[in-house]
């Protein structure tokens, strides 16, 4: 799940620049943008090199262009051309410094490798990782912060009271979260489609559908008390 596209033109040949989900994320969170929005103001220049140029000497180019204060020029890919002017592929900064220092010895952290994904204008797919500052900077959503956990996983198992397992849903005010993959107790990726507002008698709170197809712990409204939601009652030895 990448962050970064090359737009291409009438051929594979003819690139026109990269796109960076990054700077288009926030926008179509405050609903500046649209499915229906054009791409072409966010296309951003994009450096060609050789395929014969050396990889120290590329990272080094890489480097540079990081460097320059208000480059429009994308600094975290490269378009690789042949002989005879034609694509030959692409190069990520990550990559690159990958393959010098060898497999899997340089692990990408922080926001260095985005991991968001639009859907639609209202639907994401988000890392469980991506901690929960940045998710509620870059939709627009105003998720709790508290020292009981810092990542978008943590938040959805604080709010279960449980690990959940893929498929899981939570409702927090007019936000669906649902998991949409994990391995073992680890929350890999994470849906979250922003819903309409809630009619008084509709569900607010998280509810699961156990293996039968069930639904357990389910709270109108009506029964809410002094928090917007509640957590789902779960024995506490499921967390363990």
């Amino acid at each position: 799940c990448h962050s970064r596209y090359p737009v291409i033109g009438e051929s594979i040949d003819d690139i026109q620049g990269i796109i960076d989900f990054k700077e288009l994320a926030q926008p179509l969170a405050k609903g500046l943008l649209s499915s229906q929005t054009l791409i072409i103001p966010w296309i951003r220049p994009v450096r060609f090199v050789s395929g014969q140029m050396y990889l120290s000497k590329l990272l080094s180019l890489m480097q540079r262009m990081r460097q320059i204060p208000n480059s429009r020029q994308h600094p975290e890919m490269v378009i690789v051309v042949d002989e005879f002017g034609g694509t030959a592929g692409l190069i990520t900064r990550e990559d690159l410094i990958a393959e010098i220092i060898g497999g899997n010895s340089y692990e990408v952290t922080g926001t260095e490798e985005f991991t968001l994904q639009m859907l639609d204008d209202k639907t994401f797919i988000v890392q469980a990782q991506l901690s929960v500052e940045e998710v509620n900077e870059l939709l627009n959503l105003d998720l709790p912060l508290t020292e009981d956990y810092q990542t978008l996983g943590g938040f959805l198992i604080y709010q279960l009271q449980k690990i959940p397992t893929a498929g899981e849903k939570l409702w927090y005010e007019n936000l669906e979260f649902t998991i949409i993959s994990a391995e073992g107790p680890r929350l890999d990726q994470i849906k979250i489609s922003q819903l309409e507002e809630l009619e008084n008698e509709q569900i607010v709170n998280a509810f699961l559908e156990d293996e039968a197809g069930e639904k357990v712990n389910q709270t109108t409204s009506d029964e809410l008390i002094d928090s917007s939601v509640f957590q789902a009652e779960t024995d506490p030895q499921d967390m363990n």
